[in-house]
């Protein structure tokens, strides 16, 4: 099967700044084409990256397994 849309990352802090202002990933996705739950992963994708990596830029581990 074939991606609908396949620039998805490019739009996360569009959404992001949208969902900010009361928009519903819902209307934001019928906007863009997508299905509410490509736009619902996308930004559960974007905050495990936050988590991640913000993590790491303050010298902690989010997984680490000694705490």
């Amino acid at each position: 099967m074939a991606r609908k849309y396949t620039k998805k990352e490019q739009l996360a802090e569009i959404v992001r700044e949208r969902h900010q202002q009361g928009e519903s990933y819902r209307e934001m996705a019928t906007g863009y084409g997508l299905e509410m739950k490509q736009v619902k992963k996308l930004m559960e994708r974007q905050r495990r990256k936050e988590r991640i990596f913000g993590a790491q830029d303050n010298g902690t581990c989010a997984f680490d397994p000694a705490e």
